[in-house]
């Protein structure tokens, strides 16, 4: 089976709670061989103006009609430096929106999400494969905190720098794979640690193309249904400033929430493939209710 399959790779955005998903195999424990890489070029997003506050119950943000938007382009990269080693590149850009139908003011942020550097090693190969992979994610910016941001107040600030480890295993059947891992998520400044769980079935029973169905479940090692503090989404951040509506935005310091994503691939031209996932969140506490569509490029060489 060839690996042109999207990976299990929660992408954290500069704010709020997008998932702009690495379209390519990164990190799991199908790796490229000594010489061989890839590169992929994926898009997408979505909007949404609810969240599962921190009691689990879908709401919306206020009753001004606050619009979140979340858009990425982003580009991976993995090359096999031996059969056994794989060096790993990531960043993602997204366009982040706050749109409301009366008395806050629109905010929009184009910035990259984080650079993330790093690699994986196979511990175990053949039908059944494992592997542990170690990724740096450094932030855009060079301010420190989440809340205090003073060029963009209504948003998370420029980003956290973290540390993620990742132990993976792959099972590569008749027409078939299976994939899985768990990732723990260390992350600087306010946000809590988290645990991601992530679960992949496909199938390629014709030549070149492939469907498959996955799984992500976000865990916090805090309390998300306690927070340490809400977000407000006045002008500046501020309570004072959180008028004409009642309701307000939420931090992602802790959150927790379930995905399932539906895709599908086919190869063209050779050494090319396309590949589409539709990212569903269907339960969550303290997070935004963001689906989100994504289209992705891959070239292997």
């Amino acid at each position: 089976m060839k690996n042109f399959l999207p990976g299990t790779y929660l992408l954290i955005a500069v704010l709020f709670a997008i998932e702009p998903a690495a379209m390519s195999a990164q990190s799991d424990a199908f790796l490229r061989k000594k010489g061989e890489g890839e590169v992929w070029i994926y898009g997408g997003g979505g909007s949404t103006k609810t969240i599962y506050d921190a009691r689990g119950t879908q709401r919306l943000f206020d009753t001004a009609g606050t619009r979140f938007g979340a858009y990425v382009l982003g580009a991976d990269f993995n090359y096999g430096v031996s059969d056994r080693i794989e060096l790993n590149a990531s960043l993602p850009i997204g366009r982040y929106t706050l749109r409301s139908d009366h008395n806050f003011p629109d905010r929009t942020i184009v910035a990259p999400a984080f650079l993330g550097i790093g690699g994986t090693v196979a511990i175990t190969e053949g039908d059944f494969r494992s592997a542990f992979a170690l990724q740096l994610r450094v932030p855009p910016g060079f301010h420190n905190g989440i809340y205090d941001d003073p060029n963009h107040p209504s948003f998370l600030s420029d980003g956290w720098l973290e540390i993620r480890p990742t132990l993976a295993a792959a099972y590569a059947g008749s027409g078939y794979w299976l994939k899985g891992g768990v990732t723990y998520g260390w992350r600087a400044e306010e946000p809590e640690d988290e645990i991601v769980l992530t679960a992949e079935a496909g199938l390629n029973r014709v030549e070149g193309t492939g469907i498959f169905l996955s799984a992500e479940w976000v865990m916090s090692l805090g309390d998300p249904s306690n927070p340490a503090r809400p977000f407000y989404a006045g002008s500046d951040g501020a309570a004072g400033e959180f008028t004409g509506g009642t309701g307000r935005l939420v931090s992602i310091a802790e959150e927790e929430y379930f995905v399932v994503a539906p895709g599908a691939y086919f190869e063209f031209l050779e050494q090319w493939t396309l590949s589409t996932q539709y990212r569903l969140r269907l339960v969550g506490t303290h997070t935004i209710r963001l689906n989100a569509l994504y289209l992705a490029v891959g070239h292997q060489f």
